[in-house]
């Protein structure tokens, strides 16, 4: 008896131990896996942490060719700004303190330079110019790329992705949520994503002040890998491409680093990709490429342990 007392109360303390599931486009715990099959580490449950949710956005329905996105539809959306105060890139919030974009964004930033890169939170319509001030404007803190992005390398297009940790954390409200990330999946093609952004409006415009998104077919990778100018390019199984067959809708120049959305099995918003590199703007039979973030999940979960994580 006093054996099977012991067994009962082995079994009902682990059945109570909590477990924390967590589930260039070019200017040119549940265990997760790193793109290099590393373990991620747990992340530490930092005592001013509040419960959360991620990917609750509100949107009106389930860039180039797109519609102007109303407030709030996206209230990850981010937007970043170099030393000269002018706008450059796209991101996502992913935690309280980290922007989740492009590692190619920060090709002509200096390293000397980043923390005065700002980011600007919970607004559709940017400025033309910056004028830091106001509790939406964020300067950086630190820029983590990739170990492995390489802007030199043979294939400048690899391991695009980058994360910003702001100075101080944000208070996430209805204006200021984040995304949720991934879960691991085997391939995303014949999916509907919505892509959002600052970008140009088309291949020779100047980038839009509003922010617009529009709904684009995920390709197979059989499909992307097969296109000549994209497998010429340096296509990898670290990308995945969207765009319609015949053309018109499309990420652009200064879309880069924003993300490519989907919704998972709870209805909730995941960033599949980010807006990484592309042949011209919304041209037939040329979809644009992203960084395939269910790639990244460990190197996300590693470099993003001193913040605050939201559920899915």
């Amino acid at each position: 008896m006093e054996l099977s007392l012991q067994l009962l109360s082995i079994i009902a303390s682990l059945l109570c131990h909590p477990v924390v599931l967590m589930s260039a486009r070019r200017n040119i715990t549940r265990h997760l896996y790193s793109r290099d099959d590393q373990k991620a580490d747990d992340v530490a449950v930092d005592s001013r942490c509040q419960p959360c949710m991620c990917g609750v956005g509100y949107p009106r329905s389930r860039i180039v060719g797109g519609s102007e996105v109303r407030e709030n539809e996206y209230p990850w959306m981010a937007s970043l700004w170099n030393t000269r105060r002018k706008f450059f890139c796209g991101g996502s919030i992913v935690t309280d303190q980290y922007v989740l974009t492009a590692a190619h964004c920060f090709s002509e930033v200096p390293t000397t330079n980043y923390r005065e890169v700002h980011v600007v939170l919970g607004h559709t319509r940017r400025p033309g110019r910056l004028f830091p001030g106001g509790s939406h404007i964020i300067r950086a803190a630190v820029v983590k790329i990739h170990h492995k992005y390489n802007r030199l390398g043979a294939n400048v297009h690899d391991n695009d992705i980058a994360l910003v940790k702001m100075v101080r954390p944000v208070k996430f409200e209805r204006t200021t949520q984040p995304i949720c990330l991934p879960m691991i999946r085997y391939d995303y093609g014949g999916l509907s994503a919505a892509v959002a952004g600052w970008g140009q409006l088309s291949e020779f415009s100047s980038t839009s002040l509003s922010l617009r998104h529009a709904m684009l077919p995920v390709w197979t990778e059989k499909e992307c890998a097969a296109v000549p100018e994209i497998e010429k390019t340096g296509y990898t199984s670290n990308m995945m491409c969207a765009g319609l067959r015949e053309g018109g809708v499309d990420s652009c120049q200064g879309d880069s680093g924003g993300p490519l959305m989907l919704y998972d099995n709870n209805e909730k918003i995941t960033v599949a990709g980010i807006v990484s590199w592309g042949i011209g703007c919304g041209a037939p039979k040329l979809p644009g490429v992203y960084t395939r973030v269910d790639k990244y999940l460990g190197w996300i979960m590693r470099n993003t342990k001193d913040s605050c994580h939201c559920t899915n």
